[in-house]
């Protein structure tokens, strides 16, 4: 809006020091501004179903460690229980938040899929 206001005033734009070139230049950015709008738009987009398959994975080797590994290492709760248990400690995921480091260590951090 202000490139549209300023355009007819060029000339008197001059003695601000604002050359032809610093216009061409302005016009130029916001054309790849304009451009990059889609692109941010796409990205987001792109994210979100990335996020989502994330979720997914999750969820499926979430289910392989209930429903497989589980039941083949149920046996050894009575039979070894130090293997028992340090194969359920192995499988907590400890303040997990899935944006960079965690804020706290509280189990409450840990997603419901993730959770033993």
């Amino acid at each position: 809006m202000m490139f549209n206001l300023a355009n007819p005033l060029r000339e008197q734009a001059a003695r601000y020091f604002l050359t032809e070139d610093d216009f061409k230049q302005t016009e130029s950015l916001l054309a790849d501004f304009k451009a990059a709008i889609p692109q941010k738009r796409m990205a987001t987009t792109v994210s979100k179903s990335s996020t989502q398959k994330v979720t997914d994975v999750f969820r499926s080797l979430d289910k392989l460690l209930r429903e497989v590994i589980d039941v083949y290492v149920a046996p050894f709760q009575f039979e070894n229980p130090d293997f028992y248990r340090e194969y359920r400690n192995a499988r907590i995921v400890v303040g997990y938040t899935g944006r960079g480091k965690s804020k706290s260590d509280k189990a409450e951090n840990v997603p419901a899929a993730l959770a033993v």
